[in-house]
């Protein structure tokens, strides 16, 4: 199948713990984080001028989102479990005067998938997914516009799924664009194998592939792929081949004044048994691990007492492990990994 043509103290605490109750259904058993298992510190991979990483078969990833063609330096940098890097590369398409990587996937042999832009000498702008060797230095290019990949995983059979839009009209509008499938699936040859979801399929306003109010994200576990659209406040689920196994969606809080919801999930990550996490942000109540609970379309917390008194507090999520050990930040740019559990 060839590519189609071309996102007072005391009324604080009250407010805080209805808005998290909203959250939580009771009858839902509640999870919370073992101590952790190791952690090590990553001082180099967190810096300004790069995006938040993403922890993924084993490997921190982290990227520079925006590269222009006086930079010469590397825009894609791999590290392993002991906080080592193993490889740097300069991801570039000939004839670009700008370079834009919106996000990256690691296969297990630490090849590096990534997604992006291009933007030319005149102006015209080119969508690519590209798989990096960093072990070879070598980049591989194929164009996908006029579709425009925003998130990209790699599922266990090899094939990439990119989550994205079709911009259309002047400007590149994607409200001027024409219906158009929202999930791409590249063979492990780069070939097109596969579109699905079309985004009339979407009741909501913004596109799902849009980041707003959230990181739009596509995720691979052993038996499906599933995304988020913050957007549309919902979770969508595949099979491997493509058929829709089910979507959940949620509401986010009361609305507040400025028209916002009091809570937000930032980023979500799924578990090789399908347990699915994420950082939620509480307005007043700042950052939490939730798990989601697919009954009853809700966010439920996780304990991090075990986190707190070990001395590496719960920041934000990066990722998970074979062994469904979730993989997360904490103060000192160090990462930890530590198994949620069930409590009685």
């Amino acid at each position: 199948m060839t590519h189609p043509s071309c996102t007072h103290r005391l009324s604080s605490i009250l407010v805080a713990l209805f808005v998290w109750n909203l959250c939580v259904v009771p009858s839902v058993r509640a999870q919370e984080l073992l101590p952790p298992s190791r952690q090590a510190v990553y001082g180099d991979a967190f810096t300004g001028e790069f995006v938040m990483p993403k922890w993924q078969n084993g490997h921190l990833v982290r990227w520079r989102h925006e590269t222009r063609y006086t930079n010469p330096a590397e825009n894609l940098i791999l590290y392993d479990r002991d906080a080592r890097a193993v490889g740097k590369a300069r991801v570039w398409l000939e004839g670009a005067t700008f370079v834009f990587i919106v996000d990256a996937a690691v296969r297990p042999d630490g090849r590096v998938v990534v997604v992006g832009q291009a933007i030319g000498g005149s102006g015209e702008v080119e969508s690519y997914v590209a798989e990096v060797s960093l072990a070879a230095a070598a980049v591989r290019v194929v164009q996908t516009s006029p579709f425009d990949g925003r998130a990209v995983t790699v599922a266990p059979d090899g094939t990439i799924w990119v989550l994205g839009l079709q911009p259309g009209g002047p400007g590149r509008s994607e409200l001027k664009a024409p219906d158009h499938y929202v999930i791409e699936r590249f063979g492990t040859d780069y070939h097109l194998t596969g579109q699905y979801l079309l985004r009339s399929q979407f009741p909501c306003k913004v596109h799902p592939a849009q980041s707003v109010g959230g990181v739009v994200q596509i995720l691979a576990s052993a038996d499906r792929i599933g995304f988020y659209s913050p957007s549309c406040r919902m979770w969508t689920e595949l099979s491997l081949d493509g058929k829709l196994l089910g979507q959940w969606k949620w509401d986010d809080g009361p609305v507040d004044s400025t028209g916002h919801g009091s809570t937000s999930i930032r980023v979500v990550r799924i578990t090789s048994t399908n347990e699915l996490y994420a950082r939620m942000d509480l307005k007043r109540d700042g950052a939490r691990l939730a798990r989601f609970d697919r009954k009853s379309s809700t966010w439920v917390p996780v304990g991090t007492s075990a986190a707190d008194e070990a001395g590496v507090p719960f920041m934000t999520l990066l990722g998970g492990e074979d062994d469904d050990s979730l993989v997360y930040l904490a103060p000192g740019k160090t990462l930890v990994w530590a198994k949620p559990q069930s409590t009685p």
